[in-house]
């Protein structure tokens, strides 16, 4: 009887195994193909070189700033309230596990990946607990391991935060699913208190779990005003207790008390929940949820504070700005800049731009025509009014809200894919009940489409990663700047800021998180100046936040897809001739207050003349005024020249240099007399 309860378990364990395997396997494959013809390591970039940066920190025992002024210089930002700091110090932790000989870029690609991967066996135990099928949680896992759209952003080529957070999410949906389903009150208050940790590890791990709470909230709302929940009844504490202890136990981190999150409309709806709940029972109420006009003005009223300006509003108003101009556009992005505001186009930007067919059909090649005729499947058992796994509604509404915001902002495809595996296998757990030659023509299907995603993602590995990243020009920039500026502050674009200082060495102005009020302001102005300013105005600009080199990335003037490019951000197109941008692209020699040091095909490095330089260089060109008046020719060239170099705009130092080449040539020999500055 013992070997007969073990071999099952033994089973589901094997091909869980096996399944864990296949994930990593691929995404491992991905990132190789990434790698060809490379001797080193693959660096990360863009914000995910921020990521690492405090990895590398905490793994050389080095503790975090409290205010790290290397980034946003020279005021610096909260480090832990700027981010959701927390899973660098399980990197850090984990990557001294490594042999020695092993980059720590590697071992941190190694842990997000094995990290992302556990939760494929957590989906299948998800989707088994649902619908009672186990082959249904195979299936469902199985297209988590491979399908493009759980795989592109999992491959561990750039850190993200969402695969820290996701295999805590799988882990709440299964814990939630074992107290749905629990028959004993022990049981279910464990799975309960499980839901409630795994769901608190997700919120700290990444901020856009918000999106998931969102829909929690929305579904026990539709409940409570659709019928009366007993007070005493189980699922009350299922509810609300994972989603109360998330939200108060992420107030406690610095990041959401500084966003405001208790000022969400998730937390004021499920706090106006909470409290009518407790107002009815000590009021000594009936014994279901109290009258649906006292819960709506409740909530209306709560909701009307929220509206109001604070700190939620302040960190996460933007993109209700940018959802209102999609909404107002039918989801594409006008050619005419000026019908937008900064923000709004500042945002609509990869990864929040709008998905298309080609976006949908390219992430999810065959399953998200397999998920459509499961829809279909859903919809006619539901007018059948045929009996249901559990919580099918749940997991369809779930379905149909992820795919709304996918197509909204590009980067939520990842929740799209794990709603469409779980559907996936509860369509085989549909199956099951069906007669034999339909259940085996609907999984022969499912065979034939996952067979076609594992196949779409493998042959395409080398397109499913930043094959377009420059790394070798990035990798020259990064070590010109650490031997020759570096600690000197440097002002550059969003896209190589972050590469600059966790590579370069030095302090950054632009914050690549483009979140508060502050950082918004610097870089719309930081593009104004760029492309409607001057020379001397972008310097004083630039000066004034302590930069001492710029950093121009080439195609600032692309035809290519000008709506992503920052002349498209600051409403200026057709910039004026004498914009800056226009001169570090195209005539960078005539640049007087900027110097060009350095340069590849890619980006090219301007040392800034300050003030500071300018008065200096004045000082040594009357120096060397004073030296050609007294005939030491060389020692006025030297200075004039070293005045030219500080200020190539010094037109007395110029002069001084025409003097010196004509007196030579008419015959004055070089002084005897050697001087310098």
């Amino acid at each position: 009887m013992k070997r007969c309860l073990l071999e099952p378990c033994a089973v589901f364990a094997v091909v869980m195994c096996a399944l864990f395997t296949l994930g990593v396997g691929v995404r491992r494959h991905v990132v190789a193909a990434q790698t060809v013809g490379r001797s080193r390591p693959l660096p990360f970039t863009l914000e995910s070189a921020l990521h690492f940066r405090r990895v590398e920190m905490l793994y050389n025992g080095r503790s975090l700033p409290s205010v790290d002024t290397a980034v946003q210089y020279p005021e610096g930002v909260v480090t832990w309230a700027s981010d959701t700091i927390g899973a660098e110090y399980g990197l850090a932790g984990l990557s001294h596990l490594f042999p020695p000989h092993v980059p720590l870029e590697e071992r941190v690609r190694w842990i997000s990946v094995l990290w992302f991967c556990l939760g494929i066996p957590l989906m299948a135990i998800w989707v088994q607990r649902r619908t009672g099928s186990r082959a249904g949680g195979w299936v469902a896992a199985l297209y988590y391991a491979v399908g493009l759209g759980a795989v592109i952003r999992s491959t561990g080529q750039e850190i993200m935060r969402e695969n820290f957070a996701l295999p805590f999410l799988l882990a709440h949906l299964a814990a939630d699913a074992e107290a749905a389903v629990a028959v004993h009150a022990r049981r279910r208050h464990w799975a309960v208190a499980g839901s409630a940790v795994a769901l608190t590890a997700a919120l700290l791990c990444w901020d856009l779990i918000q999106f998931y709470l969102m829909m929690w909230t929305l579904i026990r709302l539709a409940v409570w005003f659709r019928r009366p929940v007993p007070l005493g009844d189980p699922v009350l504490l299922r509810w609300w207790v994972p989603l109360g202890v998330a939200l108060l136990a992420a107030q406690a981190h610095p990041y959401y008390r500084a966003h405001g999150l208790l000022l969400s409309p998730t937390a004021v709806a499920t706090g106006a929940m909470v409290l009518t709940l407790v107002a009815a029972r000590l009021c000594g109420g009936p014994a279901a949820t109290p009258p649906r006009t006292t819960v709506g003005l409740a909530v209306l009223a709560a909701l009307a504070l929220v509206l109001g300006q604070g700190g939620y509003h302040e960190s996460y108003g933007h993109f209700g700005e940018l959802l209102i101009a999609k909404i107002r556009f039918l989801n594409r992005k006008p050619d005419d800049p000026a019908r937008l505001t900064f923000a709004q186009r500042m945002l609509w930007t990869p990864a929040l731009h709008s998905a298309t067919w080609r976006t949908i059909i390219r992430l999810f090649p065959f399953s998200w025509g397999l998920t459509l005729l499961v829809c279909g499947m859903y919809i006619v058992e539901r007018l059948k009014k045929r009996s249901l796994p559990v919580a099918s509604g749940n997991t369809f509404f779930y379905l149909v809200a992820s795919f709304t915001l996918f197509v909204l902002f590009v980067r939520f495809h990842v929740y799209w894919a794990i709603f469409v595996a779980g559907v996936l296998g509860w369509s085989l757990a549909l199956a099951e009940r069906w007669s034999g030659r339909a259940r085996g023509a609907w999984a022969l299907v499912l065979a034939v489409a996952l067979a076609g995603e594992t196949a779409f993602t493998i042959r395409g590995a080398r397109w499913w990663g930043r094959w377009d990243a420059p790394y070798e020009r990035l990798e020259e920039l990064a070590e010109w700047l650490k031997i020759y500026a570096a600690p000197a502050p440097v002002l550059a674009n969003f896209g190589v800021s972050a590469f600059v200082l966790a590579r370069g060495e030095c302090p950054i102005l632009l914050h690549p998180k483009f979140e508060t009020r502050a950082i918004r302001d610097r870089v719309e102005k930081y593009g104004r100046e760029l492309f409607t300013g001057t020379e001397e105005s972008f310097r004083d600009w630039a000066e004034s936040h302590g930069a001492r080199y710029y950093v121009h990335a080439m195609g600032e003037f692309s035809p290519w897809m000008p709506e992503y490019q920052m002349r498209y951000m600051v409403n200026a197109l057709y910039p004026p001739p004498t914009a800056p941008a226009r001169l570090f692209e195209f005539r960078p020699r005539v640049l007087r207050k900027f110097v060009w040091e350095w340069g590849n095909s890619k980006y090219r490095v301007f040392r800034i003349v300050t003030r500071a330089d300018e008065a200096d260089a004045a000082g040594y060109a009357a120096r060397a005024e004073s030296a050609l008046q007294e005939g030491r020719l060389d020692d006025a060239e030297v200075l004039a020249v070293h005045a030219g170099r500080l200020y190539p705009g010094e037109e007395r130092a110029l002069r001084v240099l025409r003097h010196v080449v004509a007196l030579r040539e008419a015959g004055f020999g070089r002084s005897e007399q050697e001087g310098g500055p």
